[in-house]
């Protein structure tokens, strides 16, 4: 409610609250190796930039001695048991925001002034179901703000066995300015968005060589998909974004069938001769299209290391 009234400070307070009341959406002994192999990866990266202290040394130890555990486990050791062997701190850090990380806050513009706000709408609005792409989304700020919180926050709590971790709003990734993005583009970009405010919010590091999010779509009204990553970081710039179907998921579906159960949304898109359109990934490009558009992550190759995510 307080988004939906632009209460945007008293809202970052109660998402925290939420989250600290919570705790973490998974415990380390429901975790997969991708999310520990993350977490393991921000410690270290946290360190080097000296933002954390050194009483984090060991907690990134365990988390890579439960990485080499779960990779190549002894003999008659069961790899699911391997929050038991965890100190209790350890699993309070890994269960927690272990850092907020930086503010968001932004002095200028977050969704970029230069865009052609007309052509944009009417792109959209030419596209039945609607669809359109923007480059140079964001503000060089605001690109650098994201990206930067992204590498610091200690918000990553979910791990999917593809791959991908996750962080979202519900669970404490709440950065200032994309309040103030959604914000901007909700007023910049009327005849799309209308009255509809910003109602959930998530971001997705990828494995860089896994699997990513499924075919499916969404409980929404229009989507706004972004990547902050740089170019340099994908070897393969025909790939690694996002692929979306231009037909709509029928009304009556229920949630279970469009955002769950895959096999049916392959049944449909075969049988209805949806048209797949392919967004290659790129920094800064941002794809905005309607909700019930089935979509999924593109084939992925990036390098490695955690700042190539």
């Amino acid at each position: 409610m307080q988004v939906w009234q632009n209460q945007i400070p008293a809202a970052l307070s109660s998402f925290d609250a939420a989250h600290q009341a919570a705790g973490s959406a998974q415990k380390l002994a429901d975790s997969p190796l991708p999310r520990i192999a993350h977490e393991a990866d921000q410690v270290e990266y946290l360190r080097a930039q000296d933002l954390i202290s050194a009483e984090f040394d060991d907690y990134a130890a365990s988390l890579r001695a439960l990485e080499r555990n779960y990779r190549n486990p002894r003999q008659g050791q069961d790899v699911s048991d391997h929050g038991a062997t965890t100190s209790a701190q350890s699993l309070h850090r890994f269960e927690s925001v272990f850092h907020a990380g930086p503010s968001t806050t932004l002095s200028g513009a977050g969704v970029n002034p230069n865009l052609s706000t007309a052509k944009i709408q009417q792109d959209y609005l030419n596209a039945k179901p609607g669809m359109v792409c923007i480059d140079d989304f964001v503000t060089p700020q605001a690109l650098q703000a994201l990206r930067r919180y992204c590498h610091e926050a200690g918000v990553w709590k979910m791990g999917f066995p593809a791959g991908y971790i996750g962080a979202f709003l519900r669970d404490g990734f709440a950065p200032a300015c994309l309040f103030q993005i959604a914000e901007e583009l909700r007023l910049s970009l009327p005849n799309i968005f209308l009255d509809h405010r910003l109602l959930a919010a998530w971001a997705f590091k990828y494995d860089q060589r896994m699997l990513g999010i499924n075919i499916h779509a969404d409980p929404a009204v229009i989507n706004v998909n972004f990547w902050i990553t740089p170019d340099e970081a994908n070897l393969d710039p025909s790939n690694g974004g996002l692929v979306v179907w231009d037909t709509a998921a029928p009304e009556d579906w229920s949630y279970a069938d469009y955002n769950i159960n895959v096999a049916r949304m392959k049944r449909f898109i075969a049988s209805s001769g949806a048209k797949a359109k392919r967004f290659a990934h790129r920094q800064n490009l941002a794809v905005i299209f309607n909700s019930s558009l089935s979509h999924k992550t593109d084939t992925l190759n990036f390098k490695s290391g955690y700042e190539n995510r």
